[in-house]
């Protein structure tokens, strides 16, 4: 009886431990550094992650590859500097990229293309930036909310490809387009909000969203879409302002 209660007790205690929720707030004074302050231990534990301060393309790598089971992260407060150089986001085989100013890096959390962060499931971005890169969380497929700064202007191609876990988006009212494919396979998503601004959505940007029965268009102007944006996406309700019924 005594082996069998402790046998539970442990079982127990690993349980508590796999599920504990760690949370951490660390301050970046040196973009690229992120690495180096956080140790072994917290980089294999930390849930929910608050970054202030500056953070570049290597900060972002270090977040999507070294974080393993990094779920809420929150760089609001943070500023995006510029890159230059093979130590970011970018496949390693591809040798060196740019990484521009106020820009979420491309790949930010898909890894070699094909691996997105999949422990990875509520992130509010910072308030700076004006642009989502390429393939910026392609594959995260467990990712639920994505909080956009209203600063943002474009959303990249494949941004949000196979966010499979996805059910609705609002696009701050400044963004003016939408990439191709930027949310492709999300079959979760059922409706979307578009930004009074937003003029241009890229080919397949919505494609097999088979979910998607509602849009909210806050625009008096419908944008213009290029290609095919909604393949076999099944609308039943477009709302749009009532200058614009026509």
């Amino acid at each position: 009886m005594r082996k069998y209660l402790s046998l539970l007790l442990l079982v127990l205690l690993i349980s508590v431990q796999t599920f504990a929720q760690i949370t951490k707030t660390i301050s970046v004074t040196n973009a690229g550094t992120l690495t180096e302050l956080l140790t072994v231990t917290e980089k294999s534990t930390i849930t929910d992650l608050t970054v202030t301060g500056s953070l570049d393309a290597r900060d972002f790598k270090c977040l999507r590859d070294e974080l393993s089971v990094l779920s809420v992260l929150d760089i609001s407060a943070t500023s995006i500097v510029a890159y230059s150089g093979n130590g970011g986001t970018f496949p390693s085989s591809w040798g060196s990229a740019v990484y521009p100013q106020n820009v979420l890096p491309q790949y930010a959390f898909n890894k070699d293309v094909t691996i997105g962060k999949l422990s990875l499931k509520n992130v509010v971005l910072p308030l700076s930036i004006n642009a989502i890169g390429n393939f910026a969380f392609q594959y995260c497929a467990n990712l639920t909310n994505v909080t956009l700064p209203v600063s943002l202007t474009s959303i990249g191609n494949n941004a949000f490809y196979s966010c499979t876990s996805l059910t609705n988006f609002i696009i701050p009212d400044n963004v003016t387009s939408i990439g191709s494919s930027a949310y492709q396979f999300c079959h979760a998503l059922t409706s979307i909000t578009f930004g009074s601004n937003l003029n241009e959505i890229g080919n397949q940007a919505f494609y097999e969203c088979h979910n998607l029965k509602i849009i909210n268009s806050r625009n008096t102007a419908p944008p213009v879409l290029l290609g095919d944006p909604f393949g076999f996406t099944y609308l039943s309700m477009i709302y749009v302002p009532d200058v614009s019924i026509n």
